[in-house]
């Protein structure tokens, strides 16, 4: 699973100018419950890496770790982090002003929530994404927000997607 890109935009409708709030700096947490992992993330990054860089797990590219590693394909991983409160404010002029998640690409199946309430999934790692948050945010009651991007296990995925019913299959041979 790969992050090539994670920002917040906040776009005011009633202004020419735009607050970008670039998430790259933000302190994250890459973990998998089910092993009981939990090392410091970084944004772009994949799992192999942020793994490797906390001392987890081998060079993924020395030798033959990429067979070694395969452990790592088949676990769903999370990337969270806690981001400073994104308040639109009681000032009636900010009421235009809203707050989108714009991802430069996702790898693969990805599910993204904030404040605990999901945004949305996605299936492309080679498509930008953007996701009004407004609504969410104005919602959340806590001084700080929740993100989370769980990563599900892309063979895992793809091996249910061709089970289903009506799904492509290769000819008999090839």
């Amino acid at each position: 699973m790969k992050i090539s890109s994670l920002l917040i935009t906040l776009p005011f409708a009633l202004a020419s100018a735009k607050h970008i709030t670039n998430l790259f700096e933000t302190s994250w947490t890459l973990s998998n419950d089910a092993l009981n992992i939990s090392v410091p993330g970084r944004l772009p990054s994949q799992a192999h890496l942020d793994l490797f860089a906390a001392g987890v797990i081998g060079d993924p590219y020395h030798d033959l770790n990429d067979f070694d590693l395969r452990w790592v394909v088949w676990h769903n991983w999370t990337y969270s982090a806690v981001l400073s409160r994104l308040s639109r404010g009681n000032d009636s002029s900010n009421s235009s002003r809203s707050i989108w998640l714009q991802f430069n690409g996702l790898d693969t199946f990805a599910d993204i929530s904030v404040c605990g309430c999901h945004v949305a999934s996605t299936n492309n790692q080679f498509r930008q994404w953007w996701f009004d948050v407004s609504e969410i945010v104005e919602g959340c009651g806590e001084e700080e927000v929740m993100s989370e991007m769980e990563f599900g296990s892309a063979p895992i995925i793809a091996d249910g997607i061709a089970e289903e019913a009506g799904a492509e299959t290769w000819p008999y041979g090839v």
